[in-house]
């Protein structure tokens, strides 16, 4: 029996030894398994960059849709579609006979809008004119207040008498002299200057000459009640005309107030708004994309007539959500890919964020806007628009394959695979996915070793930006 018992226990010891060498044996044929051949991967770099995608439809800067302030028939159009024009040019323009009366008497209305604030502009030469006016006018109260003064006076001598006869004789022949002068220039247009003239002296030889008359009556006669009544009333009249004459330099002494400049420019300015009814005219620099009448058609007020644009300067006012719109500034640089343009990109920058958001299918969204770099080429306005904001430069991160990410209940690590071809366990948290790599970080190096295994645990997180190729 002892003999049984020994060999029983030498064959357990046996077996012991070959289960153990199995073990090892078995275990370290899987670990060079793990560390050779085509499971065996590096930790590399990728470049990314931080975005935001979104949408919006393609604007010109400046853009409108010039409509008629006024009916009438169309007379002339100065442009045709795709002409190039300036601020201020007349575009159309509308038959004056066939707009509004109003229009019509605007154009009388503006010259003298002009003209009195051409008067008030130059208040210098108002001021001379008032101040000349206020002498006349007090040579007149003096020239009136002596023919009343003379009412009380008693006949004049024989000498005076004869001497205002010799003056009402050569009163009268001022008067043949100026008639002679105006016959020669009445047929000239009025308001020429010579004409003017000539009209005046003859009208002041005439006075001269009644006055001489007047003063003769009075001499040879005694004066009634009627004629003393006619000098205090000429007197009563020049006082009124310098007391006018004194009101009129009084105000223009200290030159035209804010308030008459302002109320003479809003009669230059209404009057010109009324007659420019009667155009088209361009409000910017600017393209003219369509042309919606003929000449010969009849317009009615807010009639659209043309559409104009300019599309050196376009822009896109594009939809972001909330959880996105702290992470864009104002300078961002972005990307524009259009639909109706295929196969080309435009460069921009954000120019502008609304700070006040509007709800858009029950989310909140916020307008911003992205102003494109200068283009040459036409463009098609309203098309479709999709617009990729950077809101981080591009960086270098570390980056494994997807194979290489392994998770346990203390989360995910990769095996780095040491000098020795030993494995040791390292921590990572992996984030953005391009193709078979994943974004990730720990304690690892570009050029680490890791080991691959047969499935990754990795699953695909919301990507942070567009990644570019390893380094």
């Amino acid at each position: 029996m002892f003999k049984n018992k020994s060999l029983t226990s030498w064959l357990i010891a046996i077996l012991a030894v070959i289960v153990v060498l199995v073990i090892t044996l078995g275990s370290s044929a899987k670990a060079t398994q793990a560390v050779t051949g085509t499971n065996i991967a590096t930790v590399t770099t990728v470049t990314r960059t931080e975005s935001i995608e979104t949408s919006g439809s393609l604007k010109a800067q400046s853009a409108a849709s010039l409509a008629w302030k006024t009916s009438g028939t169309v007379e002339k159009i100065n442009v045709k579609v795709g002409d190039k024009v300036k601020a201020g040019d007349i575009l159309m323009r509308l038959q004056p006979t066939s707009a509004s009366a109003n229009i019509l008497s605007a154009q009388a209305d503006l010259v003298s809008a002009n003209q009195a604030m051409d008067d008030l502009v130059n208040s210098n030469l108002a001021l001379a004119q008032a101040q000349q006016d206020l002498a006349n006018a007090l040579d007149a109260v003096d020239a009136a207040q002596e023919d009343v003064t003379k009412i009380d006076y008693r006949r004049a001598s024989d000498d005076l008498i004869t001497q205002t006869q010799d003056e009402i004789d050569l009163a009268n022949k001022k008067i043949s002299r100026a008639e002679d002068t105006y016959k020669l220039v009445k047929n000239r247009p009025d308001g020429d200057t010579l004409k003017a003239q000539a009209e005046l002296n003859l009208i002041n030889a005439r006075t001269e000459r009644d006055n001489k008359i007047s003063y003769l009556n009075w001499y040879t006669g005694t004066p009634d009640s009627i004629e003393t009544a006619k000098y205090n009333s000429a007197l009563a009249v020049a006082q009124a005309q310098q007391a006018d004459a004194q009101r009129e330099v009084d105000r223009l002494k200290d030159g035209p107030t804010s308030e008459d400049i302002a109320a003479a420019q809003a009669k230059v300015d209404a009057a010109q708004a009324t007659i420019n009814s009667l155009y088209i005219i361009a409000p910017f620099d600017g393209e003219v994309l369509a042309i919606e009448q003929n000449t010969g058609d009849t317009v009615s007020t807010g009639l659209v007539a043309i559409q104009i644009a300019n599309r050196a300067k376009l822009h896109v006012d594009a939809q972001v959500d909330e959880s996105d719109i702290a992470s864009i500034a104002v300078g961002n640089p972005v990307t524009v890919t259009l639909d109706a343009v295929p196969g080309k990109t435009f460069n921009g920058s954000v120019t502008f964020i609304n700070p006040v958001g509007e709800t858009v299918s029950g989310l909140i969204k916020y307008t911003v806007r992205v102003e494109l770099d200068p283009v040459t080429e036409p463009m098609l306005l309203g098309a479709t628009a999709n617009v990729t904001i950077t809101v981080k430069e591009a960086s270098a991160v570390l980056a494994v394959p997807i194979t290489a990410i392994q998770n346990d209940s203390q989360g995910e690590f990769v095996s780095q695979i040491q000098s020795d071809d030993s494995t040791k366990r390292v921590d990572v948290v992996s984030s953005s996915i391009v193709g078979d790599l994943v974004v990730v970080t720990g304690d690892l190096q570009a050029g680490d070793r890791i080991q691959l295994v047969q499935t990754s645990s990795v699953a695909s997180p919301n990507a942070l930006g567009p990644l570019s190729g390893g380094k």
